[in-house]
């Protein structure tokens, strides 16, 4: 499950609890650059669980965004979008 983010390069850099790594944020799952990706990225690694975000996520523009909330900005998007598929499936 998701656990951190990192902005980097214009997208977002996430980290995962459902693997082994030395790293302080846990293994790298994935990097992508908006909403839909991210989403994939969420569902392939089993959701999100006790999240955090990682370095300097209100610095944005230093990690290639338009703006200092960009990366927090598209991490809300893409969990909004996850949430939605998430309970439209549970409603089926």
């Amino acid at each position: 499950m998701i656990n951190a983010i990192k902005p980097r390069n214009g997208g977002i850099q996430l980290f995962s609890t459902n693997r082994i790594s030395n790293d302080r944020f846990g293994n790298k799952v994935g990097w992508a650059d908006n909403p839909i990706d991210i989403c994939k990225l969420i569902e392939i690694d089993g959701g999100i669980h006790s999240f955090v975000h990682g370095y300097k996520i209100e610095e944005s523009k230093a990690y290639g965004f338009a703006t200092e909330n960009g990366a927090l900005d598209l991490w809300k998007e893409a969990v909004n979008l996850y949430r939605e598929k998430t309970f439209t499936s549970d409603d089926n």
